[in-house]
């Protein structure tokens, strides 16, 4: 059976099949997941790793999202953040208008936190 490997944590799952990739270890793959596997970044074991594009910001800034958390903050509403407490991009993208990507949420994130 072929192997596959992701440089990545990535869970993929296809109609309730899910596979756990931990980063660097190879594991055997169902056909049924293969597809969705290839598609999160995940390989072939010996093969070149997968390009992925990298998410743009589509012009949203640091302060765009700042302004966003301080807002979900005191809409008091818990559902609005995962449960490590920071806010959902989902939620983000409703207040701003336009995808957030984790990279930016992270990073305003750890602004409102530091702020006290």
């Amino acid at each position: 059976m072929t192997e596959y490997v992701s440089d990545n944590t990535v869970v993929v799952s296809v109609g309730g099949i899910t596979a756990l990739f931990q980063a660097g270890v190879p594991r055997p793959l169902r056909p049924a997941l293969v597809g969705a596997a290839l598609a999160a970044g995940v390989r072939e074991v010996g093969a070149a790793p997968i390009e992925l594009p990298t998410p743009t910001n589509d012009g949203v800034t640091v302060d765009d999202v700042v302004v966003a958390i301080r807002e979900l903050m005191a809409e008091g509403n818990a559902k609005l953040f995962a449960a490590n407490g920071e806010p959902k991009l989902n939620a983000l993208k409703a207040k701003i208008g336009k995808p957030v990507t984790d990279a930016l949420r992270d990073e305003a994130w750890a602004l409102v936190k530091a702020e006290g």
